[in-house]
């Protein structure tokens, strides 16, 4: 049996990916040690299971000061976990959980695991010194580091050579939540429109970089035509029904915000190609949603998703700001529908957490 883990996570509550990692994980040999504000609100009613306990520590003070989180993390920890029977420690994030996880593990002597996620990398390290040094120090020490994606890999690499020559970096993919894995759905054509149905999912900000989408179709299209179906937040306030200039037949819907996943659902099975290129993505779960229901992508190439398939399998990587390259990979994807949609289908299938826990256990045996 695995060696027990505690894991410091302070983001349990705010985002699922987290829920469904300690859901799919072995409760009777680890600890879940959650501390948060004290106004926080479990945003997806996540159940905690034995050996979670959420613990409301931290105030308005530590919002400002910060490095008064680590000590009361570290208190509380110390205080309420037999820490000696753990052979790791977990930090899920580099700062807000790794720099308690990292006095605890040295004060102990037990093994540092650290997981690098999107804030550690494009907030504190890239803007801050002290931060940059502080995650040299931590990730230094630690026995292995985790990221969700090869694009996340290369970015840490870039920014700590040593993490390379040390090997100690395993990408651990981010999993997709058990409704589109029990309602997985193979389709081996398109739809059957006249007209080609892009689906972007997504928040509509900038760095989603919708506007490219947008401009594409006002200078190209395909067949009969192409139409852009946006589901998402719209933050940047965009007036979709006042887009000018569209090529004949191209049209632009956009839905709204939807959360409901049944809903999604629908949209995902009545669309042709997902396309989604951000300018920055840590991994990007919507893919893997697409991928289910036998959608081919499109994505950003080195950021997200790209580099867990080849060029061609499951759709294809793209320059976000290039349309002349999205023109041309589009064609492929419509050319090639029947196979990248099958591989598409089976690749996502992949992403079930249950795997991801047990390769995640297996790398600490």
């Amino acid at each position: 049996m695995l060696s027990k883990v505690l894991h410091i996570n302070s983001y349990y509550l705010t985002n699922r990916l987290h829920y469904f990692f300690c859901t799919f994980s072995d409760v009777n040999s680890n600890s879940y040690f959650i501390p948060v504000y004290k106004n926080a609100v479990n945003v997806y009613d996540a159940v905690l299971r034995q050996g979670q306990k959420v613990y409301k520590i931290y105030g308005g003070l530590d919002k400002r000061i910060f490095f008064t989180k680590i000590f009361k993390c570290c208190f509380v920890a110390a205080r309420r976990y037999d820490i000696g029977k753990h052979q790791f420690i977990h930090a899920h994030t580099l700062f807000s959980d790794g720099l308690p996880a990292f006095l605890l593990a040295n004060l102990y002597r037990k093994k540092l695991l650290i997981t690098v996620r999107n804030t550690d990398v494009h907030f504190f390290i890239k803007r801050s010194p002290v931060f940059r040094l502080l995650g040299e120090y931590v990730l230094s020490t630690a026995y292995l580091v985790f990221v969700p994606s090869y694009a996340y890999q290369k970015h840490l690499v870039e920014q700590y050579p040593f993490l390379q020559q040390k090997g100690k970096v395993r990408v651990l993919r981010n999993g997709v939540a058990p409704f589109w894995i029990e309602n997985a759905f193979l389709r081996t054509c398109c739809t059957g429109n006249a007209s080609v149905k892009l689906l972007f999912v997504g928040r509509v900000e900038k760095d989603k970089n919708l506007q490219v989408l947008i401009n594409y179709l006002q200078q190209y299209t395909i067949g009969n035509g192409i139409v852009l179906n946006i589901v998402g937040e719209n933050r940047q306030g965009l007036n979709f029904s006042g887009i000018q200039g569209l090529r004949k037949g191209n049209a632009i819907v956009y839905h709204g915000r939807i959360a409901d996943e049944k809903t999604l659902l629908h949209f995902y099975r009545s669309c042709d190609v997902f396309i989604l290129l951000s300018f920055r993505e840590t991994f990007g779960v919507s893919y893997v949603e697409a991928m289910t229901q036998s959608l081919p992508i499109i994505y950003s190439r080195g950021e997200g998703i790209d580099g867990f398939f080849s060029n061609g399998c499951v759709g294809y990587a793209c320059a976000p700001d290039d349309m002349h390259e999205l023109h041309e990979v589009l064609t492929r994807v419509m050319d090639n529908y029947e196979t990248i949609s099958r591989n598409a289908y089976t690749e996502s299938l992949k992403f079930n957490w249950k795997n991801i826990v047990t390769e995640y256990e297996n790398m600490l045996c």
